[in-house]
């Protein structure tokens, strides 16, 4: 009778199902496992959303620098990113898309992006979205801005040690807070290398008077240089590369904002202001995964590296190792907070 039960067990179970050991074995790993992941992981909720535009030079460039942070979060073992580009135009539809999905983090770069991310916040109040250089006022949205102006001191005090004239010149793009929060720490830091320096200074205008005259910058440069400019730094986003051209084809030195434009003229670039949008994008992305995100206005400056200046490398002569060592200095002093570069937009003023 032993052998006849036996049978009947083998009988009945499906040809090539596992024995009940087995199967009790598969479960507790199975919850072994369950107990090692967090519950996301399980549930294979979708990963964060990286929504670009690339419809111009720099915003391309800032694109190109997100890519790279979300890139470092990937290698690190993040979750994959999924990134979408998008016009200002498309930029709803695309994000209203990354939230249907229930992506987190939603993050969006540029200030073009701004009105779409209002828009589309609203719409999923309980779903946490961030900008990157812009700012949208909204309790689930997490806006990312730069200390420009203290990039741009480093700018001022460089310009000002390489000027043999003595005349530095800024050339602003949109006549906004922003721009003029790039002037006052050029200013500041060219002041503070030679206080006596002369320093031009030009906006092109409002925001579609800029936009349409894109020889203003080229005109405006010429002006500085004629009245003797050996430096001049732009501002002036799509209206900076003639800026950086004719600063060119005269000789002189420039310095460039926003991206790393050091390649586009080797011979006469100095340095470019750089906004690191990487590093906005890994911070958030890295407070995604840790659970640390939080919305409202977030700024990132030297201490962050959140800003830079990045010298040409191909610069000749290259800088003198007292001027170089001077810059570190005064880095250095910024990011612990022993220098406080004055930030116009916090109270409309500077001191010229």
């Amino acid at each position: 009778m032993h052998h006849a039960k036996t049978s009947s067990l083998h009988r009945a179970r499906r040809p090539g199902a596992p024995p009940r050991v087995a199967l009790r074995l598969w479960a507790a790993c199975a919850l072994a496992l369950a107990a090692a992941l967090p519950g996301s992981a399980l549930a294979q909720q979708p990963g964060p959303a990286l929504v670009l535009d690339e419809s111009d030079p720099i915003a391309a460039g800032f694109a190109a620098s997100a890519r790279a942070g979300a890139a470092r979060f990937q290698s690190e073992g993040g979750a994959a990113v999924d990134i979408q580009i998008a016009t200002a135009a498309q930029s709803e539809q695309v994000l209203r898309r990354a939230a249907d999905q229930g992506r987190f983090p939603i993050i969006a770069v540029g200030r073009s992006q701004a009105g779409a991310v209002d828009k589309v916040a609203k719409t999923y109040p309980n779903l946490r979205f961030t900008i990157v250089d812009g700012i949208v006022g909204l309790a689930n949205v997490r806006s990312i801005v730069f200390r420009r102006e203290e990039s741009a001191y480093l700018a001022g005090f460089l310009s000002a040690r390489v000027s043999a004239a003595g005349r530095i010149g800024f050339i602003g793009g949109v006549d906004d807070a922003e721009t003029r929060q790039v002037l006052c720490g050029f200013a500041q830091g060219a002041r503070a290398a030679k206080p006596n320096v002369e320093l031009f200074q030009n906006m092109i205008g409002a925001p579609g008077e800029a936009a349409a005259n894109r020889s203003a910058g080229t005109d405006l440069t010429r002006g500085q240089l004629d009245r003797g400019a050996d430096v001049v730094m732009e501002a002036a986003r799509l209206n900076g590369v003639g800026v950086l051209r004719t600063v060119a084809d005269a000789g002189r030195l420039a310095v460039a904002s926003d991206i790393d434009q050091n390649a586009l003229f080797p011979s006469t670039m100095l340095a470019s202001a750089v906004k690191r949008v990487d590093t906005a994008v890994l911070a958030t992305l890295i407070a995604g995964r840790d659970g640390t995100w939080q919305p409202g206005m977030v700024t990132l400056g030297l201490k962050e590296d959140g800003v830079s200046l990045a010298l040409n490398p191909a610069l000749q002569p290259p800088l003198a190792p007292d001027i170089t060592q001077a810059l570190d200095q005064r880095r250095a002093a910024i990011a612990d907070g022993s220098l406080v570069v004055h930030d116009f937009v916090t109270d409309q003023k500077c001191q010229m």
